[in-house]
């Protein structure tokens, strides 16, 4: 193999490593982009063929007279590796969580708070005050979530079609403060309500527990019939895990 191919397929590597670790910053730091899982698989094919073009130049720089192993060679496999280790890291290991069982099912009556959330106006939050129409429940981990925050950014960019059909309550244990501080940044328009303690959360089956914050409040969301029935609801897997407005409004447009 030429000495002009090895340094081709260096190169490859290296244009392989810097995209794939860009396309990588952007899954993870850029909000309107965390929901979008397309993006993990673009950088494993970046890192993947970084990693090929690599250990091709090592191979072939080894069967060659004229050329050695170099320094870049060496450290293309190497930092390409890496980006497939922490590709898998990021985007699988770090949003991982244990499996939660939602205490209810499709047709069963959610009932009552037992201890009520308050919304940002100090009042206690009732299933009972909306009877008649139908509600969007959505359980979120709290402002400190990233892809919680890409979910509560993504519905409020569809409210004008959600509102017609449901009332949207987003409840979190964050306390009233972080809360009405997102909501003002984000310009949430839909209801908002913290769940002092996690009680609600607890109370359906909705917590789970973590190494570095204890219990906390799985994604889901829940739509209830104007009789106040579960008539939809989607428990996340990971905390990535988010349903698509679209397929809530669906649901919404399915139910009485």
């Amino acid at each position: 193999m030429s000495t002009l191919t090895i340094r081709v397929l260096r190169l490859l590597a290296l244009v392989a490593f810097v995209a794939g670790l860009a396309t990588l910053g952007a899954h993870m730091l850029l909000v309107d982009f965390l929901l979008a899982r397309e993006l993990t698989y673009v950088v494993y094919g970046m890192a993947g063929a970084g990693l090929a073009g690599a250990a091709l130049s090592v191979r072939a720089a080894r069967g060659s007279e004229t050329s050695a192993i170099s320094w870049s060679s060496l450290l293309g496999v190497g930092a390409n590796a890496l980006l497939l280790v922490a590709t898998y890291v990021s985007t699988t290991v770090l949003v991982a969580m244990p499996p939660v069982e939602f205490a209810f099912d499709i047709g069963d009556p959610l009932p009552e708070f037992i201890v009520p959330p308050h919304t940002l106006d100090g009042e206690p939050l009732r299933l009972e005050d909306h009877r008649g129409e139908r509600v969007v429940l959505l359980f979120h981990r709290g402002g400190w979530c990233p892809f919680c925050q890409a979910e509560l950014a993504g519905l409020n960019d569809r409210y004008d079609e959600l509102a017609p059909l449901a009332t949207v309550i987003a409840i979190s244990g964050d306390l009233p403060d972080a809360v009405a501080a997102y909501a003002r940044k984000r310009d949430l328009r839909y209801t908002l309500a913290h769940d002092g303690g996690g009680a609600v959360s607890r109370q359906y089956g909705l917590t789970y527990e973590s190494d570095d914050r204890g219990e906390v409040t799985a994604p889901a969301a829940v739509i209830l019939d104007k009789e106040g029935l579960v008539a939809w609801f989607h428990i996340a897997n990971d905390v990535r895990d988010r349903p698509d407005p679209d397929d809530l409004l669906a649901a919404l447009r399915s139910i009485p």
